[in-house]
């Protein structure tokens, strides 16, 4: 992966995250060879991305993030549609999973949007949230 996507990797996960991946966990998570990456740019810059894997014909999401001044503009669910399309094309009788916390109300509009379930949960996943277990049938 390019420096320059790693940089706006890093710069993403600073605005949105209390606890960004460090650059180990980024380089990590895009080489690892069951990955699937997508980004979003606007006028040049990287505005979002998202980092799935697939697993075993499941696929999964690990990181969905979108600077803050782009959010609530259409950059997730455009990454969203794009991930479940790139499985779909690979697989269509699998499931798409994530974790999201409890209290992100607006990620999981945008998941329920994208026909995501709710099929779990997880008391205190978070140390101080609660996560909710999503699925997807392809």
């Amino acid at each position: 992966m390019k420096n320059d996507v790693i940089n706006a990797i890093r710069t993403i996960e600073a605005a949105c995250f209390d606890v960004p991946w460090s650059l180990t966990a980024i380089i990590a998570g895009t080489s690892n060879p069951d990955a699937i990456f997508l980004s979003e740019e606007i006028e040049g810059e990287t505005v979002g991305f998202l980092l799935g894997t697939s697993l075993s014909g499941d696929y999964e999401i690990l990181r969905i993030a979108v600077l803050p001044e782009f959010q609530r503009a259409g950059v997730a669910y455009k990454l969203m549609t794009a991930f479940i399309e790139k499985c779909r094309e690979t697989d269509d009788t699998g499931s798409i999973y994530l974790e999201v916390r409890s209290s992100n109300t607006a990620a999981i509009k945008l998941y329920e949007k994208c026909s995501f379930v709710k099929r779990g949960f997880r008391e205190r996943y978070y140390g101080d949230d609660d996560a909710i277990i999503m699925r997807l049938e392809l």
